[in-house]
């Protein structure tokens, strides 16, 4: 056995992660920026324009190390680039007095300023949104290249010429690209123009949580199994269509258009202008919902070799569940409405409207919640759709035990529905979807990581020290690398230097904090370890455990997955078999995503149009 028996990650030991701005008492609350709610192409009718409150945070205006300007935050560096000849471009200045009464530059498609605005305030509001889900501080996957500054993340609205835009974990970078509209384009695009991705609301989203998503679960992006990316892609695509939810005066819009239904494209459509620009189509990229003539089936073999069509099922599965909650929770407001002489299809009252809408926009915030939570409660590798489903039931459960509106049994409806399955499970009750807690007498409490024994963060949510997190580091991995919980954690013992079995990495220990709808609020400590073993003629295979823990230090669920599992080697094998791309990102030895990203998000015009 190696005398090394476990290793902290480099993520775990980062002297500075990323923290957001913290507010003096003498600063505004907010900062006012106007931003497009959909993307350029939408009518002002339907309300394509919001003023958006970002937090508040000074921002530096200044020039890189390679001369570029750039406007400069806490967490994100917005890069003004280049153009076409090479030219450096000119970053805007925020702290101007024009943009600060005037609620920055005016929404444009020809000013570079405005897409530099643009994209910081909805990457922010991301950001935000997943603090507020989580209840601390999200991480970035990588280290800030300047010594003593924490990690942030560079937003590049003209990164590239060509129809795409990616994350960049190498670059630590969001690169949008720009390219000309086909000929005979719909709506309003005249073919040749200019389509920018950083001015479409979902594809800034959709990035943003790419790296988001990438610095909670750094290994959701080996594609491991058809369901890995396609999370990826489903979640990032969920977020943004959720995200809209939060501009009431869209939401009203969409009401009024679908009568009252939330299954009107302005709230279901995502990226339209881009794809009609890319397509000469008049459809979305993506869209919630689907042509009722048009069967979707999780085991659509079409559908599982692309993983944006295979997130499409999870983004239906999951907004099928929020539409029949949706139904419940308003069929008072309609009932009353009835009552009063309104018929089902007669125009609504703007009454009406604004209580359907303020309905709407609450349960988005509330499935926004729960779909962010649940990735704590992913396994730390390989995870499946069903799996995802059981951490959302699992989350959701520890938040709201007793779901008086059926949120838990929508979700396993809608998932059934389209034939997702969940392996290892006895039935699809939600006693049996909930993750399991550690076998009575298997394992005892983490030493070291009860909370009465942890060196608090200043505030609540707030990453511990740097010593304070190898501490609980190295408390955590004397603890899974135990003779007697190896097997039990998904681990196996390493071979020693050189083997092929190496010693299992702590990838972090982070905060869970919940904050139930009566008020109560509850910590406990989330915590991944990773392993992996080489495997002669298919290269790394990874297993591991996520472990939650509670406040005496117990584990109350752990989340394995078996390194030395020959049944998942097999489906590995199996899903790799005529994917070489895929399978060499599994077995390099430092494996990178960002080739792979930007193949994934090179929208091609599809085949006929």
């Amino acid at each position: 056995m190696s005398s090394q028996p476990f290793r902290l990650s480099a993520a775990l030991e980062r002297e500075h992660p990323a923290a957001p701005y913290e507010r003096r008492r003498e600063d505004p609350l907010y900062r006012p920026l106007r931003i497009f709610t959909q993307d350029p192409s939408a009518s002002r009718f339907d309300a394509a324009v919001a003023t958006v409150r970002v937090p508040y945070e000074p921002l530096k205006h200044s020039r890189g190390a390679s001369g570029q300007e750039r406007l400069s935050g806490a967490l994100f560096v917005v890069e003004a680039g280049r153009d076409a000849g090479g030219q450096r471009l000119s970053a805007i200045d925020l702290n101007l007095p024009l943009y600060q009464l005037d609620a920055g530059p005016a929404p444009s498609t020809t000013v570079l300023g405005f897409a530099q605005a643009m994209t910081y305030a909805v990457a922010t509001l991301t950001y935000q949104r997943f603090q507020r889900a989580l209840g601390r501080e999200p991480d970035f996957a990588f280290a800030d290249p300047e010594p003593g500054r924490p990690s942030r993340l560079r937003l590049c609205p003209r990164g590239l010429a060509e129809a795409n835009a990616f994350y960049s974990r190498e670059s630590r970078s969001l690169e949008f690209g720009s390219f000309s509209a086909v000929a005979g384009a719909p709506g309003r695009i005249q073919g040749g123009m200019t389509i920018h991705a950083a001015l479409s609301h979902d594809i800034v989203v959709h990035e943003t949580t790419h790296a988001l998503l990438d610095g909670m679960r750094p290994h959701f992006f080996l594609p491991t199994h058809p369901d890995v990316l396609a999370l990826h892609e489903g979640l990032a695509d969920l977020v943004a269509l959720f995200l809209r939810f939060s501009y009431r005066e869209v939401v009203e819009r969409a009401l009024i258009t679908a009568n009252g239904t939330i299954d009107g494209r302005l709230l279901t459509d995502l990226a339209r202008q881009f794809s009609q620009g890319l397509a000469g189509r008049d459809q979305p990229l993506r869209s919630a919902i689907f042509d009722p003539l048009h069967t979707l089936s999780y085991s659509d073999p079409q559908l599982r070799r692309e993983e944006h069509a295979l997130g499409e099922v999870l983004v239906k599965a999951v907004f099928d569940a929020f539409a029949a909650v949706y139904q419940r929770k308003t069929e008072s407001l309609r009932r009353l409405a009835r009552q009063g002489g309104w018929r089902e299809g007669e125009p609504l009252s703007q009454e009406l409207v604004s209580l359907l809408a303020q309905a709407a926009s609450r349960l988005a915030e509330q499935f926004l919640n729960i779909i962010i939570r649940a990735i704590d409660y992913c396994p730390p590798v390989d995870c499946c759709f069903g799996e995802y489903l059981r951490a959302m039931i699992t989350a959701d459960y520890d938040i709201v035990p007793e779901d008086p509106w059926g949120y838990r049994e929508a979700l396993v409806t809608s998932f059934r529905r389209l034939g997702i399955t969940v392996p290892l499970v006895q039935d699809l009750s939600e006693e049996a979807l909930r993750w399991e807690g550690p076998e009575l007498g298997k394992v005892g409490p983490v030493p070291g990581l009860a909370f009465q024994e942890l060196q608090q963060e200043p505030q609540p949510g707030q990453t511990a020290s740097v010593a304070e997190r190898r501490r609980r580091g190295e408390a955590l991995g004397k603890y899974v690398t135990r003779s007697e919980c190896l097997w039990y954690f998904g681990l196996a013992c390493p071979d020693g230097p050189g083997g092929a079995v190496e010693p299992p990495i702590v990838e972090s220990i982070r905060s869970l904090r919940r904050l139930g709808p009566d008020g109560d609020l509850s910590f406990d400590l989330v915590a991944e370890v990773v392993q992996r073993r080489w495997v002669e003629g298919q290269g790394w295979f990874y297993g591991g455990s996520t472990l939650i823990i509670d406040h005496e230090g117990k584990v109350r669920y752990k989340i394995s997955k078996q390194v030395e599992s020959d049944r998942r080697l097999e489906a590995q094998r199996a899903f790799h078999r005529g994917r070489p791309e895929l399978a060499k990102v599994s077995a390099a030895a430092s494996p990178s995503p960002d080739a792979l990203l930007r193949r994934l998000h090179r929208y091609r015009q599809p085949e006929g149009a």
